[in-house]
């Protein structure tokens, strides 16, 4: 008499293992879209409350549709941007950069010009206001 139980093959259950890895894949689709990037800039304050006035050193920066003045120099909006990477090192790094946008601008072109002055190294950087 032959035993059955020596010619079974063993058989692999893989429910549970599908369960785990659905269930992980619900959580990823609830948790990242709702992840948020943060830039982080020190932004103003928009109360009325006296805030030091800007000093002739310091960087600023105003935009138009078709150009940016940075220090009272012009630059067309396509070549700022080269400009800047050349002449980014003669700047100061610890000097306040205050940055004017024109009210008919592109918020996509402001926040170009921000993060080109933050991935620079400029931690002090304001949006100036009336």
């Amino acid at each position: 008499m032959k035993n059955n139980f020596l010619n079974e093959e063993p058989e692999l259950n893989i429910t549970p293992l599908v369960d785990v890895m659905l269930v992980l894949i619900v959580i990823l689709m609830l948790v990242i879209p709702n992840l948020k990037y943060d830039e982080s800039i020190n932004l103003p304050n928009g109360s009325k409350t006296n805030v030091s006035k800007a000093k002739k050193e310091d960087i600023f920066v105003s935009i138009t549709n078709n150009e940016i003045v940075l220090n009272k120099k012009k630059y067309s909006y396509i070549s700022f941007f080269d400009n800047f990477a050349l002449i980014k090192n003669q700047l100061d790094k610890e000097k306040i950069v205050y940055i004017a946008g024109d009210k008919d601008i592109s918020y996509d072109k402001l926040m170009q010009v921000l993060t080109t002055f933050s991935k620079a190294g400029f931690v002090k950087i304001s949006l100036q206001t009336k």
